[in-house]
């Protein structure tokens, strides 16, 4: 599913304007990875669990070239989802 399309069915079910519903969703992205920049996880009970993953600087080799990079420390964000919705999902 792609953005519009789960924004078209939000909608749907919420009969809240397809407008005020990418807004919505466009603030709860932001706010999520705001808060996992600031190494702070962002819980949902019944959902999941936002966690930022910090990954250290490492060396990239170019396998044609042997050129040799070094790649910047990054975060990135994992969901780990909760039980319930599992159990929701796999029946």
């Amino acid at each position: 599913m792609d953005n519009q399309t789960l924004i078209g069915q939000l909608s749907e079910t919420t009969g809240i304007h397809k407008d005020k519903i990418s807004n919505l969703l466009e603030s709860f992205a932001e706010t999520v990875r705001d808060c996992c920049k600031k190494g702070q996880q962002v819980a949902i009970p019944g959902f999941g669990t936002f966690q930022p993953v910090k990954n250290d600087e490492w060396i990239s080799t170019d396998p044609e070239t042997g050129v040799r990079t070094l790649m910047p420390p990054s975060v990135a964000v994992e969901l780990k989802t909760s039980v319930v919705l599992r159990k929701k999902l796999l029946g």
